[in-house]
C-alpha cells in the first residue's frame, strides 16, 4: 500500500467535504480555546477547521472561506438569538460559530453538530 506524503501546510481533503466533519477532526487535535483561532496550545472552532484541513495553525480566514465559502453564507436559523449588533441582525455561519464558540461556551463538537444539522 502506498501512502501520499503531503507537505506541511498542504490542504488535507480526506474526509472533510463539509465544516462539520473538519470541524470534529480538528477538535481532537488540541484542547478549545476562547478569543483567537489560537491561542495557548489550544484551538477555537474556526481554528479547529483550519488547523484539521491545512495542518497548521495560521489564521486566515480568506484561506479557510475560499475551501469552504458556505461559512460566508447569512441566510440560516441561528441556533440561539444573536446580538442585534452583528451585521444588522444579518450573520455569517462563521461569525456565529464564534459567538457559539466564545460567548455561549458551546463545545467544537456541539457546534459541528449545529453545522451538520444545517446540511454543512
Amino acid at each position: 500500500m502506498f501512502v501520499e506524503h503531503k507537505e506541511v501546510g498542504e490542504e488535507q481533503k480526506v474526509g472533510m467535504s463539509k465544516p462539520s466533519c473538519a470541524l470534529r477532526l480538528g477538535a481532537m487535535i488540541r484542547p478549545q480555546g476562547r478569543e483567537a483561532w489560537f491561542v495557548e496550545g489550544r484551538s477555537c472552532a474556526l481554528g479547529a477547521i483550519s488547523e484539521a484541513l491545512f495542518g497548521d495553525t495560521r489564521t486566515d480566514g480568506d484561506r479557510l472561506y475560499a475551501r469552504f465559502p458556505e461559512l460566508t453564507k447569512k441566510d440560516f436559523a441561528p441556533p440561539v438569538p444573536l446580538p442585534e449588533r452583528w451585521s444588522g441582525g444579518r450573520h455569517e455561519i462563521a461569525s456565529c460559530m464564534t459567538y457559539l464558540n466564545d460567548k455561549c461556551g458551546w463545545s467544537r463538537e456541539q457546534i459541528a453538530d449545529w453545522l451538520e444539522s444545517q446540511g454543512y
